[in-house]
């Protein structure tokens, strides 16, 4: 899909005709720079809205009326009503769309009425024929418009900050959000859609069934069921709302921070503590994988270490038992001495010492098999191997406790570099009357944040075992129905849907599976291209788990999500989007959808604004972006021009209150105002 041009009637601030064409193939970024409140979103807006009909974007209150019709076209036909037009001109596979959407506005003393017209839609076909008759139907616009760019996935390629916001976090609705992403851009929305037709029939069918049944055993049973799901809904909910109140203070913690940061005593001081933090993560990360270690070798010989004192009386004690056994001599090396005439222990001849043969005869008749004579082995030579052994274990065991004991002392030193840091901080916070209520406040989020996380991880824990619970109650009630005869055949109807539900799951979870795992791989690779290069070393891996989170994790393996900046998650959160169209697009290196972003580069570091710059134009078809002054310095200016894949250049100029003017600029023209 490539966006061509979008055209604006009276839309909003944009007071009558104006026209943005978009730039793509070679030169395949489109930049639309202009100050806060100058008409970037409304642009946004006018896409969304002339695309897919839609009144508000994500950041809008649903509830809240939007109005559409530019102000100063009703203040100058009052009484009389004003058309406010959209048309968008995008291109698929070949063909040419030319969506047109209007809406009615009709000022009245100080009230505004707003009504939304018909749509229309034109396609020109590969061959140039164009169709003069548009459709109008709105459901088969929308069919076809949700062929090419799925309305539910839009948000994953064409977003403003706020998307790039909600993506960075981790919480029930991104999850959700992902697995939708995946799931209908991968096309396995239909299977999913059955798996949830049967858990619906199943459920509907079991209900039936109780209710022409007698038992009260299947009925207390069902009860129980309903009530610990619906206990585990209420601890899910709970978890999310923990998880979006821990994301909002993460996010206040690092907005406080960087206010405090503006003192350059206290930035200094930060720095310091930001470097500590990172060096005790990477401690914890080490005592993790050492405790890990000594657990290991504690498992292998922690027995033996207890116990060998007693060794040498337990070896003594064995060895007796075991000379006492019938079947010291396998009976297998007996009977083949009998059988070759020779003692397979020796090579003695036996038909020339027939003693010997005797002997072996007298064994063979007094063998008896004990289970006792394989243990005693197995033990004494577990005992003989340890003793072998016994000082390298004890040294290897000492050196982990001691390289333990080294890292935890390592933790605890750094730890109190932090609480000094802290108190200078504090301290120079309280030089500073506008400071002080900073510092108490990050204080107390900071306090909230590590309760927070204690109470989410006991919640998890609850929930794990409520879902093993349920497990086994559900397995009970399918026992105690199947033990029953009178629902024999329901039983049977019941197991054969339960079946067909388990084959589509196992089919959609296998692709979803695969699809992850290449989604894990393509993520994080784009990472590792728009990423800083100090932050490369630190972060190992991009993952998107089977819960749908998508995970960042450390060059040891251990997630650290919570511990990269809000910055960086913005990266992780682009690289997703990125990847996603790849794989969607099987893999090609040429992503067939645009990406359109209001203001995306807001938390995002210079050093990282640059790596975006200079990559995502290599990834993607096309690259429009509305940036404001503070995202578009000269610096990024010079960067973007020297990718040589700048196409379209334009500003926004605010005429008067509600009149914003579209203006084309020259590329080599100097946009931005700041340096």
């Amino acid at each position: 899909m490539k966006l061509l041009k979008i055209s604006l009637k009276n839309f909003r601030q944009f007071y009558g005709n104006q026209t943005i064409e978009f730039s793509y193939d070679d030169k395949n970024i489109t930049i639309i720079f202009g100050e806060n409140g100058k008409g970037k979103t409304g642009i946004f807006r006018a896409l969304m809205f002339g695309l897919y009909g839609s009144t508000h974007i994500q950041q809008d209150n649903p509830k809240e009326r939007i109005h559409l019709v530019n102000f100063i076209a009703l203040e100058e036909n009052a009484n009389m009503p004003v058309e406010a037009r959209v048309k968008v001109e995008i291109e698929y596979f070949g063909k040419k769309y030319e969506l047109n959407r209007a809406v009615m506005g009709l000022k009245t003393g100080e009230s505004i009425e707003e009504r939304i017209q018909e749509v229309s839609l034109n396609v020109t076909d590969e061959s140039g024929n164009y169709s003069a008759d548009g459709i109008t139907d709105p459901a088969e616009v929308s069919r076809i418009m949700n062929g090419i760019l799925d309305e539910s996935i839009k948000d994953f390629f064409l977003f403003d900050a706020e998307k790039i916001e909600t993506l960075a976090k981790s919480d029930a609705k991104v999850r959700e959000e992902v697995k939708k992403g995946i799931v209908k851009l991968l096309q396995i929305d239909k299977l999913e859609n059955a798996i949830g037709i049967l858990k619906k029939l199943q459920n509907s069918e079991k209900r039936r069934v109780l209710d022409g049944s007698q038992s009260l055993d299947l009925n207390r049973k069902q009860n129980e069921i309903d009530d610990l799901k619906k206990d585990i809904e209420n601890t899910e909910e709970k978890i999310t709302y923990k998880e979006n109140n821990k994301v909002s203070c993460a996010s206040e913690i690092e907005d406080i921070e960087s206010r405090l940061a503006e003192n350059e005593d206290v930035r200094k001081i930060q720095e310091k503590h930001a470097a500590a933090v990172e060096k005790k993560n990477i401690q914890i990360r080490l005592a993790k994988s050492k405790k890990d270690e000594i657990k290991n070798a504690l498992s292998a010989n922690g027995f033996n270490i207890l116990m060998k004192d007693n060794y040498p009386s337990v070896k003594t004690y064995l060895d007796q038992i075991l000379v006492d056994q019938k079947d010291l001599i396998p009976i297998e090396v007996i009977e083949k001495s009998l059988r070759e005439n020779k003692c397979a222990c020796c090579n003695n001849d036996l038909g020339l010492h027939m003693e010997n043969l005797q002997y072996v005869e007298q064994l063979k008749n007094n063998y008896k098999r004990s289970e006792l004579t394989p243990l005693i082995s197995l033990i004494s030579s577990g005992i003989h191997d340890f003793t072998l052994e016994e000082e390298e274990v004890k040294n290897g065991m000492n050196q982990k406790l001691a390289d333990f004991r080294e890292i935890k002392e390592g933790i605890e030193t750094i730890n109190k570099q932090l609480q000094q840091y802290e108190t200078e901080i504090a301290d120079k916070a309280q030089e500073q009357e506008n400071l002080k209520q900073l510092e108490a406040t990050l204080k107390d989020k900071k306090t909230m944040l590590h309760q927070l996380g204690v109470e989410i991880e006991s919640l998890k824990n609850q929930l794990s075992q409520k879902e093993k619970d349920l497990l086994a109650k559900e397995k009970e009630f399918s026992r105690l129905l199947r033990e029953n005869e009178s629902l024999r055949i329901d039983s049977k109807v019941l197991q054969y849907i339960e079946d067909l539900k388990d084959k589509f799951a196992t089919v959609f979870n296998e692709y979803s599976d695969e699809m992850r795992t290449k989604l894990t791989k393509e993520t994080t690779a784009i990472f590792k291209e728009l990423i800083d290069r100090k932050d490369k070393e630190l972060i190992n891996r991009i993952d998107i788990n089977d819960k749908y989170e998508i995970k960042v994790l450390g060059w040891d393996g251990v997630d650290i999500t919570q511990d990269i900046s809000q910055g960086q998650r913005q990266v992780v959160a682009l690289s997703f989007i990125t990847s996603l169209a790849k794989v969607a697009a099987g893999g090609s290196s040429d992503i067939n959808f645009p990406l359109f972003m209001d203001t995306p580069f807001g938390r995002i570091s210079g050093n990282n604004r640059d790596h975006l710059i200079d990559n995502i134009p290599g990834l993607t078809s096309q690259w429009i972006l509305l940036l404001t002054d503070t995202e578009l310095s000269k610096t990024e200016e010079m960067r973007f021009k020297a990718t040589n894949k700048l196409g379209k250049w334009y500003k926004l100029d605010q005429i008067s209150n509600g009149h914003s003017k579209i203006v084309p600029m020259n590329i080599n023209e100097a946009m931005a105002t700041r340096g």
